[in-house]
């Protein structure tokens, strides 16, 4: 937990204005989280934080490198990624997560952690198919990002020649 003190801001002195916090991260960071076995890499966070008398408005800046298994042969990549997202916390009597990106802290908060937020915008730029790049040569991708596959039909026997039964059914027109 000694590693994720270094994301701790604190929140109880800032004046009303905006603050930018640059941090970096690496394999500490992802044992810390408990990040699925074999993955790992590094980053960069560079955070804006805007207060206001209400809110506290948290825009993220993540770029790094995550090193990946590939799903069809095992082997180990670096996938590099980039995000960006913003989180907001509001003010109130007690803490609450309202919706993705909208929580309510106690207005007694010192500090607050971004570790997790952090992680979980990372985790989100992990593809479901994780493929090693010499095997996105082979799969096709669309305009919206979707993998595309495609297999190439043989013609067969079977195809190219027709049942005389059909034949017969097409001429009763």
């Amino acid at each position: 937990m000694k590693e994720l003190k270094k994301y701790n801001i604190s929140i109880a002195q800032l004046e009303n204005k905006v603050f930018t916090y640059l941090l970096d991260g690496g394999a500490e960071f992802f044992n810390q989280m408990q990040i699925e076995a074999g993955e790992g890499g590094h980053f960069q966070a560079k955070i804006e934080l805007s207060k206001s008398e209400t809110m506290i408005n948290l825009a993220f800046e993540i770029e790094g490198v995550l090193n990946l298994i590939c799903d069809r042969s095992l082997d180990e990549f670096e996938f590099p990624f980039s995000t960006k997202d913003s989180i907001i916390l509001k003010f109130g009597d007690h803490d609450e997560e309202l919706a993705d990106g909208i929580k309510i802290i106690n207005r007694s908060t010192q500090q607050i952690n971004v570790a997790q937020d952090i992680y979980e915008l990372i985790s989100l730029t992990i593809p479901m198919k994780k493929l090693h790049p010499r095997y996105m040569e082979e799969e096709k991708v669309n305009e919206e990002g979707f993998v595309v596959y495609s297999t190439k039909l043989e013609e067969t026997e079977e195809t190219t020649n027709e049942d005389p039964r059909w034949a017969v059914l097409k001429k009763l027109k």
